[in-house]
């Protein structure tokens, strides 16, 4: 898996993620909210979900209550698209 270089919150729980030699890729978070999530529920408060970082070292994310996505999950429930950069 290419390094992660970048993630950009686009809107809607959704994720721009750009992969080194790759094309950019959108992360739908909506899914997941429908699953219990336990201690991190608050997660399904926007303003909280757009507070996260990449988990260096990790590639994936990484937000302010220590909830992360493994690697691969991250990457291969995104999907290719065409968007570049969030305006």
């Amino acid at each position: 898996m290419k390094k992660l270089l970048s993630a950009t919150y686009v809107g809607d729980f959704q994720i721009l993620l750009i992969y080194e030699g790759e094309k950019p890729r959108i992360f739908d978070f909506r899914p997941m909210l429908k699953k219990q999530l336990g201690d991190f529920v608050n997660l399904k408060d926007e303003e909280v979900f757009k507070q996260f970082k990449i988990l260096e070292g990790w590639n994936t994310l990484e937000w302010q209550n220590g909830y992360d996505i493994a690697p691969e999950t991250l990457y291969e429930t995104s999907i290719p698209t065409s968007l570049t950069k969030v305006i």
